[in-house]
């Protein structure tokens, strides 16, 4: 008997990048509002010279959580009694105080067989 890769708990991960193409301007981490996740992975690449903020949509360099060049943060949902919790990444938020600042982010979900 053949099982989907679900089955076994198998996340699958997507990756992406995101510009602040203006500094001060927040944008989404993805624009998709059905999409949710149970993990992802937000990183302030080395190479950027200026911080990432995150948080949600009133996010700014004076509210956000602050991510240096070359940070990362992990958001992991775990099972709780009532079943799997998961995020819905638009509703986060980036901005930076360096334009053209990108970030990078992998999405975890679960695989499809």
């Amino acid at each position: 008997m053949s099982q989907s890769l679900s089955e076994h708990g198998i996340l699958a991960p997507t990756t992406t990048t995101v510009t602040v193409t203006t500094a001060g301007t927040r944008v989404q981490i993805t624009t998709n509002t059905s999409a949710r996740v149970q993990a992802f992975c937000l990183q302030n690449p080395s190479t950027n010279s200026g911080v990432i903020y995150y948080g949600d949509s009133s996010v700014s360099s004076t509210n956000g959580i602050e991510l240096f060049p070359g940070d990362k943060e992990y958001f992991n949902c775990e099972n709780t009694k009532f079943g799997v919790r998961v995020y819905r990444p638009s509703d986060i938020y980036i901005d930076t105080n360096v334009s053209g600042s990108i970030a990078r982010i992998v999405f975890f979900s679960e695989a499809s067989s």
